[in-house]
């Protein structure tokens, strides 16, 4: 009985090991999901920080444009979860060792944006630039909690 236990535990260990080594990806692909990652937090932050961060700020006008960045916004949260795949963190992706490696934390740190936008566009929608204001920095709250543990720091500008 003892052997077979151990032949059992051996064959679900190499079954594992197989099917790791089955999903790796290629270096070739581990930068595609990055250069992927990296082409779709920019686009949540064009719609984040310019399109609605300006008006913020009073760099910008409340407009139309201002709504729909919101709304961009919020569409494009939920994607967040499949922009960290195991591998992706690749040198260049200013990422700390992790995050692509622990999906549930991905989950986690994306529904908390999630929970945080769910009246951002209605807020948005108020042009009050107050309650844009507020929304703007609980959303922006929720975002720098992956940030601040998972992001490297960006060498200055020279």
């Amino acid at each position: 009985m003892r052997y077979v236990v151990s032949a059992l535990a051996i064959a679900a260990s190499l079954a594992g090991l197989s099917a790791a080594v089955a999903i790796a990806a290629t270096p070739k692909e581990n930068h595609a999901a990055y250069v992927h990652r990296d082409n779709a937090m920019k686009e949540i932050g064009r719609n984040f920080y310019v399109g609605i961060g300006w008006v913020t700020q009073g760099k910008a006008p409340f407009s139309q444009d201002t709504v729909a960045a919101a709304e961009n916004t919020v569409r494009l949260i939920p994607n967040m979860v499949s922009l960290f795949p195991v591998g992706s963190d690749v040198p260049e992706s200013h990422l700390k060792p992790g995050l692509t490696t622990d999906p549930n934390k991905v989950k986690e740190l994306v529904e908390k944006v999630q929970k945080s936008a769910v009246t951002f566009v209605d807020q948005v929608k108020t042009g009050d630039k107050d309650k844009i204001a507020a929304a703007f920095k609980t959303v922006d709250d929720a975002c720098q909690l992956c940030h601040n543990d998972y992001r490297k720091p960006y060498p200055p500008a020279q």
